[in-house]
């Protein structure tokens, strides 16, 4: 009798130290999968996001830049994959984005084209030339000659950023179709009207998730005077454009 009961007790014991053994391996494993998140609405919105990555959209925030695309797209990133471009030329049949954050030669095959949002989102030329336009480094990225100078355009009273250019080429219908949508965004209407823009894509999110308009605001000086003269006629265009206007 006292066989068995040291047989069993040892039995026991030895299953016991495999559970707790499998325990700490599946720790060791998955180091984190204990540690919550010190935001208290990452742990409500995970099972959220999930739930929106099984139907995968992937959206294109183009600009010419100093628009807030950035922020649209850290926005964007919780609902589905975000390709940030400053191609200045949409081609007719959407392509991958290459390194550059321009258009690829690759094509996007045509039964995914409908996962894909191409948003183009503009602002007042003024304010996007005060905010980024004095870096070479961007110049190259929206395909301008980056020793452009303000100071070259203010003197010449040209716009030798080719800003109308870039605008024209995603607001404008092109000589030949498109094979997708692009969506006009104006940036100065964005933050008052989140809520028709995530109608507009489909997209479900509380307003407490909604991103806040963080501006540093430039002074008023004979630069800004000079380049709302050279940009007047831009600067009307976009006046009259609607929230969103489907191209």
């Amino acid at each position: 009798m006292c066989f068995f009961c040291d047989t069993f007790s040892k039995s026991v014991y030895y299953i016991l130290i495999f559970m707790a053994f499998g325990k700490m391996l599946d720790s060791i494993k998955n180091p984190l999968s204990k540690i919550k998140s010190k935001n208290p609405l990452d742990n409500l919105r995970t099972p959220l996001l999930q739930k929106r990555k099984s139907y995968q959209k992937v959206f294109y925030v183009c600009s010419f830049g100093g628009c807030g695309s950035k922020m649209l797209c850290e926005y964007l990133s919780q609902f589905g994959t975000v390709k940030h471009v400053h191609s200045r030329y949409p081609p007719t049949n959407l392509t991958e984005i290459d390194k550059n954050e321009w258009f690829s030669r690759k094509l996007i095959a045509e039964e995914a084209l409908k996962d894909y949002y191409v948003i183009y989102i503009y602002r007042d030329p003024v304010k996007a030339i005060l905010s980024r336009f004095t870096h070479p480094a961007h110049l190259n990225h929206i395909q301008c000659n980056p020793n452009t100078t303000l100071q070259q355009v203010i003197e010449s009273k040209q716009d030798l950023y080719g800003i109308d250019n870039f605008y024209d080429n995603y607001t404008t219908p092109p000589a030949i179709k498109r094979n997708y949508k692009i969506y006009c965004v104006k940036y100065e209407d964005f933050f008052q009207k989140i809520a028709d823009f995530n109608k507009a894509f489909h997209i479900q999110c509380p307003a407490s998730q909604y991103p806040v308009e963080r501006t540093t605001k430039k002074p008023f000086n004979i630069d800004t005077i000079a380049l709302q003269d050279i940009y007047s006629r831009l600067r009307v265009k976009m006046e009259k454009m609607p929230f969103i206007h489907i191209n």
